[in-house]
């Protein structure tokens, strides 16, 4: 691994046996991309960033299925702590987050330093329904289908779902209701 210049564009680069990467795509992907929620400053990874721009219309169509004012949001795929600022801007009184991904755990706890919030950084399992929450966001790939060996009841929440089988599934086991479809693999489901 070496500090260069790329021939081409003349711009400092780091090279490694993966490839070569311009020193501010490195420098994003550590420290995160600076951006405002709803005015609250934020560093993103740049992934997280770029699905922002299109989606904060969306969620407040369709994450927003009970008022969460005062009350406590499990928010299943918590990124880098987006989702918790756009909840406490909807009057949330605490957050807890769950995030595989290290380096956006990392950016949650950085951008959520200032919020009732919790940030864990492991895999979604269903112990963490027995948290104490009043609604629950999932957005995370693969975790849906986890739910339909769950033997409790479900708290008024929003679910991606990646296939219609699982979300048919869903919907008959719990009796969730379709609010919305980005296309043939995804829809989001809450229950009344």
């Amino acid at each position: 691994m070496r500090l260069a210049l790329s021939r081409h564009y003349h711009v400092p680069v780091l090279k490694t046996a993966f490839g070569t990467f311009p020193l501010w795509d490195v420098f994003n992907l550590w420290f995160g991309v600076r951006t405002k929620i709803y005015e609250e400053p934020c560093r993103l990874i740049p992934a997280h960033n770029n699905m922002l721009k299109g989606e904060l219309d969306i969620w407040e169509r369709f994450y927003l299925q009970a008022t969460v004012k005062g009350k406590i949001v499990l928010d299943v795929g918590g990124g880098c702590g987006e989702t918790a600022l756009f909840y406490f801007h909807w009057g949330a009184s605490k957050v807890i987050c769950i995030e595989k991904d290290k380096d956006a755990a990392r950016l949650a706890r950085r951008n959520l330093a200032n919020f009732r919030a919790v940030v864990l950084n492991e895999p979604f399992c269903l112990n963490h329904l027995d948290f104490p929450h009043d609604f629950m966001k999932m957005d995370i790939e693969g975790a849906e289908t986890l739910l339909l060996s769950y033997e409790g009841k479900l708290k008024p929440c929003v679910i991606e779902c990646h296939d219609q089988k699982t979300e048919e599934r869903l919907a008959e086991r719990f009796g969730l209701k379709q609010v919305y479809r980005l296309s043939e693999q995804i829809s989001l489901l809450s229950n009344s």
